[in-house]
């Protein structure tokens, strides 16, 4: 049981501060927000998107040393992409219908935003999955190693 719950902490370890400003998000969202200051839902949207990108980033600058390649990368880009997707929501109110009447310009804008965000979605599956790669091959590192040897013991004549 030991065995399968410390590479759980070392997991936890390395992804405590995005947990953290991930619910410091969830906080942003269940507080309103709007009775306080003059913001769109849009915007209150922006404000916690961006808290979780900043957390991506900071965990990341945190684990550095402890994380492999594919594993910063993924950080990194969740990290850009939610604070991208944060300033972008936080700095268009008018992406809110109810906030404001659009003109054509602002139109073909909204169409660029959701196009953009939706096009800096697209690799997220495939650097986890070469995340997963990783992950899984430096698991099965040790075992391999361990099989080996126990393999040329069994062979060799005692």
């Amino acid at each position: 049981m030991p065995n399968l719950i410390k590479p759980l902490l070392t997991e936890l370890k390395n992804s405590a501060i995005a947990i953290a400003f991930f619910a410091l998000a969830a906080a942003i969202l269940a507080t309103p927000i709007q009775l306080h200051f003059s913001i769109s839902r849009i915007q209150h949207f922006g404000l916690a998107s961006f808290t979780a990108g900043l957390g991506y980033i900071v965990q990341t600058v945190w684990s550095w040393k402890n994380l492999k390649l594919w594993a910063r990368i993924i950080q990194s880009y969740f990290g850009l992409w939610f604070g991208t997707v944060g300033i972008i929501l936080y700095g268009n109110p008018w992406l809110e219908p109810a906030m404001a009447i659009r003109t054509e310009a602002q139109e073909a804008l909204r169409d660029i935003i959701i196009r953009s965000i939706s096009l800096m979605a697209v690799p997220i599956p495939l650097i986890a999955f070469m995340w997963i790669r990783e992950e899984l091959a430096a698991r099965r590192k040790p075992d391999t190693a361990g099989h080996e040897e126990q393999r040329s013991n069994q062979e060799s004549p005692s």
